[in-house]
């Protein structure tokens, strides 16, 4: 399931109410600038009700006079909107304007690949570092190349650190360039990416997919582990001359390029990872799937099983929560989603780290074999146990454990317990911003593993006043079992059910009492309860 908002022209809902530091139109004083470009700025803003920061980047579509560079700019957004991977930069919400369009993302704060470089003595990393790397941005190249999508502009300033702390996660961002392609008709006739890492059959526009990728890739690597890079030249037209001149005598390029290696000096698995990547035959060059289990990427690469025995603290409750999952209803695993989906970064950290140790064979998703062999280490060991937690798991029913979902499932349950938390998801789930989550969105939300019949429960469940929806208050009603009370249900004379409830913390709850002719909704806590007399449930 998508759970991005996309608020079209006219839609009524202003970014401004829902979040703080948004620029206003010509005057962005007192907003936090991340960064400038010719045709867009990105600002750092702050959802007023979860305090959760995000990253806003801000197109000017006044700026861009040239249809097809505003068709390319525009390509990003049902780009992001489609992948799901925590080494991909998150799109959270977009909001149209006639000349204005405003990507709400997740915020990373290390800074690009490119700086982070620099900083380094030489500008450039020790070899384990830079396999450290090479495998987490790899893991993201073969998400996106088995969705059919190639980037076709990787570089190091594509790439960005998630913090600034030695172990930073890593993302792929700005898809703007990207588009979907078929191996069997590749060919895109556009000149596209940057000169230092353009793939010689895409400077002579005859293929730009997946394999253009990874010539990029190489070059990435290149300069990770010697600070320079391959090819040279003062201008633009002279670096891709290089790059042409090389590529058309393979055997010396590598030759050379060989030599500069062994000068770093890197080890031989390192020089022959990169060299299979800058392959000029786009046809014989390694692809993202062979090159995970390339001798160098898996040299340091643990077992499966000594995969779960060293990691950060946070991780051990994080694969609790996955046995637990299944017994939530349908309605918290699709708030969790929600929660999972509008969290930050930085408390995702240990959550990341979980999805990346199961997802063995990198591919970005977790499959049934990967899921038991994590959660066999974990101690559940009963085959029915392990299938009825990763179908639960798998929201949408396709198989495979998405990243998404694995958040949603690993998270604790403490996250339903926040007032702000649960607007926050009830907002989110309400994809038309009508105020209310209606029978056709909780299809959407529910994917295709559940008939009507049991979509229409669902919403029954939570529909206290029976008007077909699920609002705001009946929502955390719906929820606040998780903390809030425990219900003893018995049926009455009328067509309601009577629920008493027996409280277990002050938190308020919202009971549905007959008032005045008709079935109205009330606030209750603790302190102040029910009216026997009056309020008839």
């Amino acid at each position: 399931m998508s759970l991005v908002k996309d608020h079209e022209v006219g839609s009524g809902v202003n970014i401004e109410d829902i979040y703080d530091g948004v620029p206003a139109a010509g005057d962005d004083s007192g907003c936090v600038k991340l960064g400038e470009g010719v045709t867009a700025n990105v600002y750092k803003i702050q959802h007023k009700k979860t305090g959760t920061e995000y990253a806003l980047k801000v197109i000017k579509l006044m700026r861009v006079t040239d249809p097809e560079k505003r068709e390319m700019l525009l390509r990003e957004i049902p780009v992001l909107k489609t992948l799901d991977h925590p080494g991909i930069i998150k799109i959270v919400e977009v909001f149209r304007m006639m000349n204005t369009i405003y990507i709400v993302m997740e915020l990373c704060s290390g800074g690009e690949l490119f700086d982070y470089a620099l900083d380094q003595p030489a500008s450039k990393f020790s070899e384990q570092r830079a396999q450290s790397l090479a495998k987490k941005m790899l893991g993201s190249l073969r998400y996106i190349h088995s969705k059919n999508i190639a980037h076709r502009d990787l570089k190091l300033e594509n790439f960005i650190m998630t913090s600034k702390d030695a172990d930073a996660g890593i993302k792929l961002i700005d898809f703007g360039f990207s588009r979907q392609y078929l191996e069997a008709n590749s060919s895109t006739g556009e000149l596209v990416g940057t000169p230092y890492y353009i793939a010689p059959e895409v400077l002579a526009q005859k293929y730009a997919g997946s394999s253009s990728d990874m010539w990029s890739f190489g070059v990435v690597i290149f300069m990770l582990v010697t600070g320079e890079p391959p090819f040279w030249g003062d201008t633009n037209a002279q670096i891709m001359d290089d790059v042409k001149a090389k590529a058309a005598k393979p055997k010396e390029m590598r030759k050379q390029l060989e030599s500069e290696l062994a000068s770093v000096p890197v080890s031989k698995q390192c020089s022959d990872f990169i060299m299979q990547c800058l392959v000029p035959n786009p046809r014989k060059r390694l692809n993202s799937e062979n090159a995970l289990k390339h001798e160098w990427i898996k040299s340091t690469k643990q077992f499966p099983a000594q995969a779960f025995k060293s990691r950060p603290i946070g991780i051990p409750k994080a694969l609790a929560n996955l046995k637990e999952f299944k017994d939530r209803s349908s309605l918290q695993r699709s708030a969790m989603m929600a929660v999972a989906f509008g969290a930050s970064q930085q408390s995702l950290d240990d959550l990341n780290a979980a999805f990346l140790e199961m997802d063995i064979n990198g591919d970005g998703k977790i499959s049934l074999s990967e899921f038991t062999t994590g959660m066999k280490a974990q101690g559940m060991t009963k085959k029915e146990e392990i299938e009825a937690a990763f179908e639960a798991i798998d929201q949408d029913g396709t198989g495979a454990i998405e990243y998404s979902e694995f958040i949603a499932a690993a998270m604790s349950e403490q996250e339903l317990h926040s007032a702000d938390q649960l607007e926050a998801a009830f907002y989110r789930l309400d994809m038309d911003s009508s105020g209310s989550i209606s029978k056709e969105e909780l299809k959407e939300l529910l994917g295709g593993k559940f008939d009507d019949g049991t979509i229409q429960q669902v919403l029954d469940a939570a529909d206290l006043d029976n008007d077909g929806e699920i609002s705001l208050a009946e929502f955390k009603t719906a929820l606040s079992g998780a903390g809030g009370f425990e219900v003893d249900e018995s049926s009455t004379g009328s067509s309601r059910t009577v629920r008493r409830a027996s409280w277990v913390s002050e938190k308020p709850v919202w009971a549905v009492v007959w008032s005045n002719g008709a079935w109205r909704l009330k606030e209750v806590t603790q302190s102040a309860p029910l009216d026997d007399g009056n309020d008839h449930c």
